[in-house]
């Protein structure tokens, strides 16, 4: 009677175990539309980094991520472009996306000014198409 507890207790803890979304994201590129013409991208190479590739700029970004239920937030030091040792430095963009299955929406976006951090407006932020996963 004891084995078959164990062993039930066991079976019910795996099978209530769901794998972190940004496991489930590691490996995953993402493409949206440029203003320019061409593509940003979103590469989730761990479970906290992601390569942002920003067309605009030509520039790609080593950024971090985290996921909270169904949504991600990446956060990237633009200045990279800037200065000689941007690890020094916190991150002063931060986005939120929306995850739709094979979609991100991007839902805020803040940038750190040198009076603290402003939020993009709805307006802003609804030109900015959405991601779509290609792997």
């Amino acid at each position: 009677m004891k084995t078959l507890i164990i062993a039930l207790g066991i079976a019910i803890t795996t099978h209530n175990y769901e794998q972190p979304q940004s496991d489930k994201l590691v490996g995953t590129v993402w493409i949206s539309p440029s203003e320019l013409g061409g593509y940003d991208s979103l590469v989730f190479t761990s479970a906290t980094q992601v390569s942002y590739y920003l067309e605009e700029v030509t520039w790609t970004f080593s950024s971090t991520y985290s996921v909270d239920d169904s949504i991600i937030t990446v956060e990237t030091k633009t200045y990279e472009l800037e200065v000689e040792n941007p690890d020094k430095y916190p991150p002063n963009l931060r986005q939120k996306y929306k995850i739709n299955m094979n979609e991100l929406k991007l839902i805020y976006q803040a940038r750190d000014r040198k009076d603290g951090w402003k939020e993009d407006s709805e307006e802003w932020i609804s030109r900015i198409a959405d991601f779509k996963r290609i792997k």
